[in-house]
């Protein structure tokens, strides 16, 4: 997996013991909260229409699928993005980080 930094962020997030940057953990801790409680507040209502009829089983489980395909849009729309963005020989200031 490829990233690209620009200079001031790989200045702030180089660390030369190893460890992940304390910089960014506040945001990542956020964000895994964040979706803890969304993934928390959507389970009994989901658990209410899969009781509800017959076809809800059904019904619920599209809507899952439907979820997790809509997961893939915005990587997908990424690595898009950088392929052209690379196709057409652009350069940038950024510095590139393999992971």
């Amino acid at each position: 997996m490829k990233l690209s930094l620009s200079p001031n962020q790989a200045k702030t997030t180089q660390q030369t013991d190893g460890r992940y940057p304390l910089q960014t953990f506040p945001v990542l801790f956020g964000v895994l909260h964040s979706s803890a409680g969304l993934a928390g507040l959507l389970q009994y209502p989901l658990f209410e229409w899969y009781k509800s009829h017959q076809l809800a089983p059904d019904h619920v489980n599209y809507f899952m699928i439907g979820l997790a395909v809509a997961s893939f849009i915005h990587p997908l729309y990424i690595w898009i993005s950088c392929r052209r963005h690379g196709e057409k020989g652009g350069k940038s200031d950024a510095i590139e980080v393999f992971v």
